[in-house]
């Protein structure tokens, strides 16, 4: 049986995406421009997540059971 997937395009400056802890359900594939923007495209699981900048200018992410 397939597992849900979607792919997500978070517009986010490169260096937020670099060291991005890995997270069960989200895969980073690369940056690329989609609908004229510079974004990380992301394959994305069924499930819930929460995307946030920190402080520091790197992205994090989080599972939502």
């Amino acid at each position: 049986m397939e597992r849900t997937t979607a792919l997500l395009y978070l517009p986010v400056e490169e260096d937020a995406v670099e060291g991005l802890a890995e997270i069960h359900g989200v895969v980073y594939n690369k940056m690329v421009v989609h609908n004229g923007h510079r974004t990380a495209e992301f394959t994305l699981s069924a499930g819930g997540y929460d995307f946030n900048i920190e402080n520091n200018g790197k992205l994090a992410v989080a599972y939502k059971p």
